[in-house]
């Protein structure tokens, strides 16, 4: 399984000390250039851009070519243009972002998307966390979950 990674999913996982979740879940996870340096700005929590300094051996960063993200919606963030650019490189299996324009560009493109909320359901599903402690983990951050999002998760547990 090839896995490629935005900054969204990345950042939240860490926030909540969840993101060993992506090594039991899809082993190796692809993020480009461009998420790391979103991961690791001024603007990114120093629990964040620690942990992004020193990864995990699961996480691979990869250059991806101006050229290639160029090639995609100029509408979306250098981030999310790079690591669409990536997954179609690579071929990649699944995209972790949550963006919705980006998850809308990444399906036009024919990509299998997961989010945040989708990784943790997955892990809730093999029962490698407590979900209702997880999501009320996540409330504590400013990821943005509407009442609509809660209930599909919910009804998927």
């Amino acid at each position: 399984m090839i896995v490629v990674a935005d900054s969204g999913p990345l950042h939240y996982l860490a926030l909540i000390n969840k993101s060993e979740l992506l090594r039991v879940l899809y082993g190796e996870v692809l993020v480009p250039l461009a998420v790391v340096a979103e991961l690791t700005s001024e603007n990114a929590p120093k629990l964040v851009s620690t942990w992004i300094t020193n990864p995990p051996d699961w996480l691979s960063f990869v250059s991806v070519g101006s050229d290639a993200a160029r090639q995609i919606n100029a509408r979306l963030g250098l981030g999310e243009r790079e690591a669409l650019a990536l997954a179609r490189q690579r071929d990649a299996t699944l995209i972790l972002m949550d963006d919705a324009p980006a998850r809308l560009e990444a399906k036009r493109l024919g990509f299998r998307i997961t989010g945040t909320l989708g990784v943790l359901l997955a892990a809730a599903q093999e029962n490698l966390i407590d979900a209702p402690t997880v999501i009320e983990d996540l409330k504590s951050t400013n990821f943005y979950m509407d009442e609509r999002l809660l209930d599909i998760f919910r009804r998927h547990l």
